[in-house]
């Protein structure tokens, strides 16, 4: 049985059964306001199918069968513009548990 998930993020509408999320704690090297911007090289990336920035917080939605989270970091070139730490990194297969904890574990309201 063939089962699909249709997540709708920034990017496009993505069909897949598994999804990479990548949380990260950002320090800009410039201002602290412009960790914001971190987003937009995140979405130039390929593979990545989502940016959400809380405070210092980033979270990347990411295609597992098309790229890596160490590969998505070099090819975005945030480290030219910040430091960060990698706080979680993990494949998810269920929708509901992705919208579970980036709802409460990150306070992230819709």
């Amino acid at each position: 049985m063939y089962r699909s998930r249709h997540i709708i993020v920034y990017k496009e509408i993505v069909i897949v059964d598994k999804i990479g999320v990548l949380i990260l704690e950002v320090r800009s090297l410039g201002c602290p306001s412009c960790i914001a911007l971190a987003k937009i090289h995140l979405l130039k990336t390929r593979g990545v199918i989502g940016v959400h920035v809380r405070g210092n917080k980033v979270i990347i939605l990411f295609n597992p069968l098309e790229t890596e989270s160490s590969k998505l970091l070099s090819e975005s070139g945030i480290k030219n513009y910040y430091r960060y730490t990698i706080i979680e990194e993990r494949i998810i297969d269920n929708q509901m548990e992705l919208t579970e904890m980036i709802k409460h574990r990150y306070l992230i309201h819709y």
